[in-house]
C-alpha cells in the first residue's frame, strides 16, 4: 500500500543493540515520529513455584524493554528541542489489564506490565515538555 519499513531483530532490552535501531531508523527515514513498545513473552508459573530466571527474564523484556527504546528515542527527540526543532513526539506502551488487576499464575508478567503503567505516567510527566506524548494501553 505504498509503505516503507525495515527489519531488526535488536533485543530491546540491550542498550546498545536498541541504539543501533535508533540509528538504522533515522538512517533509513531521516526521523522517528512515533515508538510503539510491545515486547513481550511469558514464563507463566505460581509465584511460590517461579525461579529467579524466569522473574528475571520477564522483567527484562517487559519492563527494561519498554524503558530502553523509549530513553533512547526520547534521547533523540530532546535534543532536537533544545535545539529549536518542533518536535511531536508520540510513544504508546502495552501495559495489561493484568498489570492493573492481577492474574493468577502470572505474578513477574502482572509486575512488569503494573511497572509499565507506572513508567507510562512517569514518562509523560517528564518528558511531555520536550514536545512528546506518552500514553499506555492494556
Amino acid at each position: 500500500m505504498g509503505g516503507q519499513a525495515i527489519a531488526n531483530g535488536a533485543d530491546v532490552a540491550d542498550w546498545g543493540q536498541v541504539e543501533a535501531l535508533v540509528a538504522q531508523t533515522l538512517a533509513a527515514f531521516g526521523k522517528i515520529d512515533t515508538l510503539v513498545c510491545n515486547a513481550g513473552f511469558l514464563r507463566d508459573r505460581m509465584l511460590v513455584n517461579m525461579s529467579e530466571a524466569e522473574w528475571d527474564a520477564v522483567q527484562r523484556v517487559h519492563l527494561k524493554g519498554h524503558f530502553v527504546p523509549s530513553r533512547l528515542v526520547m534521547g533523540h527527540w530532546r535534543d532536537l528541542h533544545k535545539a529549536g526543532s518542533p518536535v511531536a513526539g508520540r510513544i504508546v506502551n502495552t501495559s495489561s489489564g493484568a498489570g492493573l488487576m492481577g492474574s493468577i499464575g502470572q505474578g513477574n508478567y502482572a509486575a512488569a506490565k503494573a511497572g509499565i503503567a507506572a513508567l507510562t505516567i512517569q514518562q509523560g510527566a517528564e518528558w511531555g515538555r520536550y514536545g512528546t506524548l506518552v500514553n499506555a494501553i492494556a
